[in-house]
C-alpha cells in the first residue's frame, strides 16, 4: 500500500475527513456522529418492514444488498473482503426504483445524504 493510501485528508468542501483510500482510489468519507445517524440494519429492517410488506414484496435485484445491510450496525466495517456500508448502501439504492412512497422517499433521502449518492 503506498503512502497515499494511508494518509488522512481533509475535504475542504465539506470538512470530513476521508477514511480510507482504497486500491481503486475510491473514498469513503469518515464516519458521521453515530448518535445522529441509524445503522445500515436499523434502516434495512424498516425498509423491509414497508417493502417487505407490500404486494410484491421487495424487488429481487434489491434483495440481496438489503440483506448484505442487515449484517452492519455501523457505517464502519467490511462484508467479506471488498465491500463497505457504503457500497453496499449505494447498490441497493441503484436497485431499489420500484420502491416507491412516502417512506420510500423519506429513507432514500436519507441514505442518498450519508453515502453521498447522486
Amino acid at each position: 500500500m503506498s503512502e497515499k493510501s494511508k494518509l488522512p485528508l481533509a475535504l475542504p468542501e465539506n470538512g470530513l475527513q476521508i477514511a480510507a483510500y482504497r486500491a481503486t482510489g475510491e473514498v469513503k468519507p469518515a464516519d458521521p456522529p453515530a448518535h445522529t445517524l441509524k445503522s445500515p440494519r436499523a434502516y434495512a429492517v424498516e425498509i423491509m418492514d414497508d417493502w417487505g410488506g407490500a404486494k410484491n414484496g421487495v424487488h429481487y435485484t434489491a434483495a440481496p444488498y438489503l440483506r448484505e445491510m442487515c449484517t452492519f450496525h455501523s457505517w464502519s466495517g467490511y462484508a467479506g473482503a471488498y465491500d463497505d456500508p457504503y457500497s453496499v448502501t449505494r447498490y441497493f439504492l441503484s436497485n431499489a426504483s420500484t420502491w416507491r412512497g412516502p417512506v420510500a422517499r423519506r429513507i432514500k433521502k436519507e441514505l442518498r445524504e450519508i453515502v453521498k449518492f447522486e
